[in-house]
């Protein structure tokens, strides 16, 4: 009897505790850095515009062979199994090829996946501004043959912010359906 007690109360306990978070957590959540960019529709875009809405956000481009069409359907499976919350949750990529992406480009590719979605582009100045804000790294990759650019290699992270404008999760090939967990978690 006693260790079916002790047992119970163990259980109990490990209930209690919180449940760990997949992404890299940032304890205490630190203010995002802020920006002024341009949205796909042409409008001025600053990120304290979202205040009162959670952020997940990345940084990619249109032409991306790989991890940013891959980033954009994993954002639309987490919003679709997010019910009710989706709504309070915004999603955004802020390109990292500003001569391609114009905001046509951007307004096309976003609604392919969500019209939801929010594309944004800017000044090469304001967005190398917003890189360093966020730690990162883009190279734009020429071809040998005509001189332009034809990928771009950069940071594949996806960073999350509060309602409040604070960085609180960062993720680094993180399976979507774990992303989404941490979002059931942390958007009440």
């Amino acid at each position: 009897m006693r260790r079916w007690l002790l047992m119970g109360l163990m259980l109990l306990l490990a209930a209690c505790q919180p449940r760990a978070l997949h992404g890299t957590q940032i304890d205490p959540p630190r203010a995002a850095v802020e920006f002024a960019l341009i949205d796909h529709n042409g409008a001025s875009a600053k990120l304290s515009d979202y205040r009162g809405q959670w952020l997940m956000m990345f940084f990619g481009y249109t032409h991306c062979p790989d991890v940013c069409p891959t980033t954009l359907a994993d954002f639309k499976k987490i919003r679709g199994e997010l019910g009710g919350a989706a709504s309070r949750v915004r999603f955004m990529m802020i390109t990292v090829d500003p001569q391609r992406d114009t905001t046509a480009r951007l307004k096309e590719y976003m609604n392919a996946f969500d019209p939801s979605f929010v594309g944004l582009t800017g000044s090469q100045e304001a967005l190398t501004q917003t890189y360093r804000g966020y730690g990162v790294h883009v190279e734009a990759i020429l071809s040998s043959s005509s001189g332009h650019t034809s990928s771009v290699d950069h940071t594949s992270s996806i960073y999350l912010l509060d309602a409040e404008g604070r960085l609180r999760m960062i993720y680094t090939s993180v399976p979507w359906r774990d992303v989404l967990d941490d979002l059931r978690v942390l958007v009440k």
